[in-house]
C-alpha cells in the first residue's frame, strides 16, 4: 500500500528537470546539423531536377521562338538550381522594345518517364503601339510610340494602298519637335504637344473607342483647338473635329450621338466643333488650314 502511494507521487511529479535540460541541450546542438543536412539534400535534389518544359504566355507581337531564344534556357540540360529568374527576365526584355514586362515562374512536376522535373512559365506583357510620328525623312519613315511616348520602332509606310504597312490604323501626331526625339536613353521624350495628343488618344480609347481607328491625324499644338481628322471606313470622307484641352472627354461624348445620327441619315459633314460645353457645331465647310496637316 505504501509502495503504491510512493509510485503514484513519483508519477505525479512528471519528468525530472535534468531530463528536460538534457533534451533542450540536445535540440540546441542537433538543430543546426539537421537544417544543414536538409539544405544539402534540397540542393542535391534541385541540382538533379532539370527543366523539362518552357511555356510562353501573353505575347502577340514578339514570337515565342524569339523569346525562348533570348532566354537561353536549355530544356533537359539546365537544372532548376541554376535558374536565376531576374537574369532570364533581363535577357528577354532586351530582345524587343515591345516587351514591357517579363515574369519568369517555375514549379516542380512529376512525369512518368522523367520523374521529378521543372517546368518554366514565361509571362509577357507587351507595349501597345498607339501613334505615329513622322521621322522627318523623305522615305516616308515613321516612329511608332505607345501611350506613354515610349519609342517602339522606326518603320516605313511603304505602299499603304497595297496594305503592307503594319500600322495603317494608327494616327499620326503632328507638330512634334524633332529635337525632342533624340538623346533619350529610356525610350521616352518630353514634349507638351506630344503629351497632350497622347492624352486625347487615351481619352478617346476610353470614351469613344469606335472613333479610335478613324483618327488619321491629330494636331495638339494649340491646347484650345486640338484638331482630329477622322476618316470613314472607306477612307473617302473626312471630318475635322475640334476639341479643347479642358473639355476633351465632354467634347467626345457630345459628338458621338451627332455622328451616329448623321451617318444614319446619310448626311455628310466637314467639321464638328466640340470645344464648348454642351454644344456641338457642325458644318459643311472647314476654315482649318489644310497646310497644317502636311506640316509635321
Amino acid at each position: 500500500m505504501v509502495g503504491s502511494r510512493r509510485n503514484k507521487k513519483k508519477h505525479e511529479r512528471g519528468v525530472s528537470i535534468p531530463l528536460v535540460l538534457a533534451m533542450v541541450i540536445f535540440l540546441t546542438v542537433a538543430t543546426p546539423a539537421i537544417i544543414s543536412s536538409f539544405d544539402w539534400l534540397k540542393g542535391f535534389w534541385l541540382s538533379h531536377t532539370y527543366i523539362a518544359k518552357v511555356t510562353v504566355k501573353g505575347n502577340q507581337r514578339v514570337s515565342s521562338s524569339d523569346i525562348l531564344d533570348a532566354s537561353r534556357l536549355r530544356v533537359g540540360i539546365d537544372s532548376i538550381c541554376s535558374l536565376m529568374p531576374h537574369v532570364v527576365e533581363k535577357r528577354i526584355r532586351t530582345r524587343s522594345r515591345y516587351l514591357k514586362r517579363v515574369l519568369v515562374r517555375h514549379r516542380f512536376a512529376r512525369e512518368k518517364r522523367a520523374g521529378l522535373c521543372g517546368q518554366i512559365t514565361i509571362e509577357i506583357e507587351e507595349r501597345e503601339p498607339t501613334a505615329l510620328i513622322s521621322a522627318g525623312k523623305s522615305d516616308g519613315s515613321f516612329i511608332v510610340i505607345d501611350a506613354q511616348g515610349f519609342i517602339l520602332e522606326t518603320t516605313r509606310a511603304g505602299s499603304r494602298a497595297a496594305g503592307v504597312f503594319p500600322h495603317e490604323n494608327l494616327p499620326v501626331i503632328l507638330g512634334v519637335d524633332k529635337k525632342a526625339l533624340s538623346g533619350s536613353s529610356q525610350g521616352t521624350f518630353a514634349c507638351p504637344v506630344l503629351e497632350l495628343a497622347l492624352e486625347a488618344l487615351v481619352i478617346t480609347r476610353s470614351v469613344a473607342p469606335e472613333l479610335l481607328n478613324e483618327i488619321s491625324c491629330i494636331d495638339a499644338r494649340d491646347p484650345d483647338n486640338i484638331v482630329l481628322l477622322l476618316q470613314g471606313k472607306e477612307r473617302a470622307s473626312e471630318v475635322t473635329v475640334r476639341l479643347a484641352s479642358n473639355l476633351i472627354e465632354e467634347g467626345l461624348s457630345n459628338i458621338l450621338p451627332v455622328i451616329a445620327k448623321r451617318r444614319k441619315e446619310n448626311r455628310g459633314m466637314k467639321y464638328m466643333d466640340a470645344r464648348f460645353s454642351g454644344t456641338v457645331y457642325c458644318g459643311e465647310e472647314t476654315h482649318y488650314e489644310e497646310r497644317r496637316w502636311k506640316s509635321g
